[in-house]
């Protein structure tokens, strides 16, 4: 309960105020997005609390890490909000930055190199290897060919609003994070409209759960009502949390 910067027991670890994302690897392990110690924690399987990565000074500090994700190799992707950039740390420790590396706001598209985003909240790869960044009312995605990477917009103007629809027709407010399920489609809960939506692997955005109003209701779809709905999380049988 105390804020600070402490690895060590369950117990006696100590985290900033601001921890955002959680992820967790194949054997079980989680991975904490602390923002304000501009650190990745790990949890491991007994509660032991260590750093897996705190860079030493600016040249390669992570800057306001939110989300992260998993390439099929073991490597991490790490979404940068307050340098609207994603950086990389391969399984040895080393950080690159991989896309956004003007770290200028904007909705630039092309090579990763060039692009730019704007306020990178969370990151999920598919299983087809697309890697779905989470920004400002929009959701882009990185497409991986050889050693080269594509960014293009995906689903999400860029504006705040609640409106299901195609692409880039779809408006959605105060997300921050997302979650793939075994057929691909993506999930996420919008705090700011008390719902749940999924877009499909085709961009097609709708809500299945809430209609808007702030409440507490159990029921089917539209029927439940939410307050303020700010993470979700999946299990293998893809039901949502």
């Amino acid at each position: 309960g105390n804020t600070g910067y402490l690895d060590g027991d369950s117990e006696d670890a100590e985290f900033s105020n601001n921890v955002r994302n959680m992820i967790t690897d194949a054997s079980g392990n989680i991975y904490v997005a602390d923002m304000e110690n501009r650190s990745i924690r790990k949890i491991d399987t007994q509660g032991e609390v260590s750093t897996f990565y705190r860079g030493s000074n600016g040249d390669n500090e992570l800057s306001g890490p939110a989300g992260m994700a998993f390439d099929s190799a073991g490597n991490m992707y790490v979404a940068e909000e307050w340098n609207n950039r994603i950086s990389k740390i391969d399984n040895s420790g080393n950080v690159t930055r991989f896309a956004g590396l003007s770290q200028n706001w904007g909705n630039d598209n092309g090579d990763v190199a060039l692009a730019s985003f704007e306020n990178v909240k969370d990151l999920a790869f598919d299983s087809n290897g697309i890697l779905f960044v989470l920004e400002q009312h929009r959701i882009r995605k990185i497409e991986f060919s050889g050693d080269a990477a594509s960014v293009s917009n995906f689903v999400g103007s860029g504006n705040w609003g609640d409106e299901d629809g195609q692409g880039e027709e779809a408006r959605f407010g105060d997300v921050r994070n997302i979650v793939l399920d075994a057929s691909n489609n993506i999930y996420f809960a919008d705090a700011a409209h008390q719902k749940i939506k999924k877009v499909t692997p085709t961009g097609e955005v709708t809500t299945i759960a809430g209609n808007g109003n702030w409440d507490f209701a159990d029921g089917y779809g539209t029927g439940a009502r939410f307050r303020q709905p700010s993470g979700i999380s999946i299990d293998a049988d893809d039901n949502l949390y």
